[in-house]
């Protein structure tokens, strides 16, 4: 039964006249549900990516909806509020991720995206910051070298799978080690527009740099295996424009990578190759063919370091081709 409370004002007059009454009601139990509602971590973190998204931050969106699901798995229910949240709270959550046998530097993601939403909430003043997150790790610590030599990529280059599934793996996995070592979500989104006398340019989804790349016949040859007939985009990752682009590039790739684990077994490589060990793999042999570091920053548009960014504005794309080309000479 809600509580209701009723002040009644009177005026100062001896008879008490009907109409002279003025009846506040309150009702505690709908103002101790909105307070609730405004505190409850996931129906804040929920209005948060709303509005990330309605800003096409849909990237932040997506890692603080996935952080929260791994939350509410630890408290076991959507009834959590930033009351609750304390060192103990956090701690424990940083075990319970670590027990899931998932890398050190993904456990620091998940805490990091966790501890901005606490941030926005005592920026909005609904919870008083008792720093939780001082004693857990949201570093970065060094990973397992992901780059192969030119060596892995030829014997790739070489293999003809048996199947049309293999096939895309080997082949997208080709295209972004020959696009400078382009990213997935740049790969899904290329249009064959892009595509100009003989120069490809494309805007990074990332940090939004213009990155102009020689087309040369091996990634046409990609093309020619696997680009849709019908449609703009020149490689087949988003197949339906009408449905969540982000959800298709996203199986995809979990379906590439698992086609180039059972590649790598295959060929005996010296390590199991993703995706992302192309983008490692061509800034590696390029360093090894001695091509300057600022080259290979513009390759694959960095913008990190305050010394690159000022290098790279007296680089012509001459020398960035030239890059490329040298290490397409070393594959034959």
């Amino acid at each position: 039964m809600p509580q209701i409370q009723i002040t009644i004002s009177v005026n100062s007059d001896t008879i008490i006249n009907p109409s002279d009454v003025v009846v506040n009601v309150v009702n505690h139990s709908a103002s101790s549900a909105s307070d609730e509602r405004k505190t409850n971590v996931f129906t804040f973190t929920d209005e948060v990516v709303g509005l990330l998204k309605r800003n096409r931050q849909l990237r932040t969106a997506d890692t603080y909806t996935v952080t929260m699901r791994c939350v509410e798995n630890y408290a076991g229910s959507r009834q959590l509020t930033f009351d609750t949240i304390d060192s103990d709270f956090v701690s424990g959550f940083e075990a319970f991720l670590k027990g899931r046998n998932i890398s050190l530097n993904t456990v620091s993601f998940y805490m990091r995206r966790f501890r901005a939403i606490y941030n926005r909430a005592t920026a909005k003043g609904i919870v008083t910051d008792k720093r939780p997150f001082d004693n857990v790790f949201t570093g970065i610590t060094k990973t397992m070298k992901r780059a192969v030599g030119i060596d892995c990529i030829r014997s790739l280059r070489n293999y003809k799978p048996d199947n049309n599934s293999d096939l895309l793996a080997r082949d997208m996995f080709l295209f972004s080690f020959y696009t400078q070592g382009m990213s997935p979500i740049d790969m899904a989104y290329l249009k064959k527009s892009d595509i100009v006398d003989n120069i490809l340019t494309y805007r990074r989804k990332k940090t939004g740099q213009t990155i102009r790349i020689r087309w040369e016949r091996h990634m046409q040859e990609i093309i020619d295996n696997h680009s849709p007939e019908e449609g703009d985009f020149l490689l087949p990752i988003i197949s339906n424009t009408k449905s969540n682009e982000r959800n298709q590039i996203r199986w995809k790739m979990q379906c590439i990578n698992k086609s180039l684990k059972k590649i790598s077994s295959i060929l005996d490589l010296e390590q199991k190759i993703t995706m992302y060990a192309a983008r490692h793999s061509w800034a590696s042999i390029a360093q090894s063919l001695h091509v300057p570091l600022d080259i290979i920053s513009m390759g694959m548009g960095h913008e990190s370091e305050k010394t690159t960014r000022i290098y790279l504005k007296y680089l012509d794309n001459s020398s960035l081709f030239n890059a490329n080309k040298l290490i397409f000479d070393a594959l034959g």
